[in-house]
């Protein structure tokens, strides 16, 4: 039973910091155990899933979008499971280090002469954003520098948001 409270509370406060909901892939690809190579045990995720879907918004897409249903599970998450600024940080540093690894930017550097992978353009769009929300100047900074990834971003027509990235970066790092 604790096993499923923590995943509650992972699942919960993952769901709680990000801007716009996750993708059921992305979550449960976030919940993987360790010793997985790559989601969360399918039984463990539908039976976590029927325990939680009332508090969830589903979004149908191809791959659905899970988001907090109600404004007030978003307060009780972040009262409860998120209480100092420090556990939102951690989680915002969890999904910004998940989209890097997802943007494919460094597969991107390695193929001058062959078929390029496809590109994540939601992992594109999130990671500077989660970067940010999680202090890590530096890194946010060496991503906005990555001429791989500022081109990727302006090839999926992510100039505006990539301009907005650059301005969080100059108004709020202090370094």
């Amino acid at each position: 039973m604790k096993k499923k409270k923590n995943l509650f509370l992972f699942h919960a406060s993952l769901l709680a910091v990000c801007r716009d909901g996750l993708y059921e892939t992305e979550l449960t690809a976030l919940m993987r155990r360790e010793d997985d190579e790559n989601t969360l045990p399918l039984a463990l995720w539908v039976s976590l899933y029927s325990q939680i879907k009332v508090f969830l918004r589903i979004v149908v897409t191809k791959d659905n979008k899970l988001q907090l249903v109600h404004a007030e599970t978003l307060q009780v998450v972040r009262q409860r499971y998120l209480p100092k600024n420090d556990d939102v940080i951690k989680v915002h540093s969890l999904l910004g280090a998940f989209f890097l690894s997802q943007s494919n930017v460094d597969a991107h550097r390695s193929t001058i002469n062959e078929v390029p992978p496809l590109v994540n353009r939601r992992a594109l769009s999130e990671v500077a954003h989660h970067l940010a929300a999680a202090c890590r100047w530096g890194d946010l900074s060496g991503l906005l520098t990555d001429l791989i990834f500022v081109e990727l971003r302006c090839k999926v027509g992510q100039v505006h948001e990539l301009l907005r990235d650059y301005d969080r970066l100059l108004g709020n790092n202090n370094s």
